[in-house]
């Protein structure tokens, strides 16, 4: 009689510790701004301007921009000491540069807008020495330079300041996904006979879907690796992941799906 009824406690309790760990919660995955803005991130008006830059970061639409950089520069003229507007107002020119070196095709407005972004984004490390973006972007601006002016002249000298500033991005926040994005891009567009390695290109994007599954650029520049090595199924498999994450990016949907069908 005794021996049942343990029984029947037994299951109950492992019935009940079934039910308590069905019912229990997965910590969520956090997104690429709250990684990076960390507890800015539960500031409304951050939010939102964050919301709206994404927005414009993956659809490149003009109007939108122009919304998106009115509304900045409004912020920034009521509070001009605030790193985080500048910092915003940064990424808003680095998306001019990509609008107009792959979407409309006007190489000197690129440039230009690049060489702002670099100016706006400094004005942001001036203002926080502590926000790693800020050194991400600054890097990946003069990596981008390069691309714009004689390698020969300026390759080492932008080469080196690329790598100091996003070496010191993942300093500040070990955790930030586009600062180990930003080493492989490095890796990806150098020549192997320069340093260059698709394979340590490879390592470093899928270092940062570790961190951030659901940032949707990191499958992106993967995907671009497979493509350039003629894995177009796996590129493809990428790209398709990277849609889901983010429907509205004009980059996936016009550009790199046509080139693995």
């Amino acid at each position: 009689m005794f021996n049942k009824i343990f029984k029947i406690l037994l299951i109950l309790l492992i019935c009940s510790i079934g039910n308590a760990e069905s019912q229990m919660k997965l910590p969520e995955e956090k997104s690429f701004a709250e990684i990076v803005l960390k507890d800015l991130f539960k500031d409304t008006l951050v939010n939102r301007i964050n919301s709206l830059v994404e927005e414009v970061e993956a659809t490149l639409e003009e109007k939108r921009l122009l919304e998106v950089e009115k509304l900045i520069k409004d912020c920034i003229e009521k509070e001009p000491k605030n790193f985080l507007y500048y910092y915003f107002w940064a990424r808003i020119h680095y998306s001019w540069v990509n609008l107009f070196d792959s979407v409309k095709i006007d190489r000197g407005k690129a440039q230009g807008y690049l060489e702002s972004s670099l100016k706006i984004c400094q004005r942001s490390i001036g203002l926080n020495r502590e926000f790693s973006d800020s050194y991400r972007l600054a890097g990946d601006i003069y990596g981008r330079l390069l691309d714009f002016k004689n390698p020969i002249i300026y390759g080492f000298w932008y080469g080196s300041k690329a790598k100091k500033l996003v070496t010191k991005a993942i300093e500040i926040n070990s955790q930030n996904p586009e600062g180990y994005l930003a080493f492989g891009r490095n890796y990806f567009f150098t020549p192997s006979a320069f340093g260059g390695s698709k394979d340590k290109a490879i390592r470093y994007f899928k270092k940062a879907i570790e961190l951030c599954p659901g940032y949707y650029m990191s499958y992106i520049w993967l995907g671009k690796v497979y493509l350039s090595r003629g894995e177009k199924t796996e590129a493809k498999v990428l790209f398709q992941k990277a849609l889901q994450l983010e429907p509205r990016s004009g980059w996936v949907k016009y550009e790199l799906l046509d080139k693995v069908k």
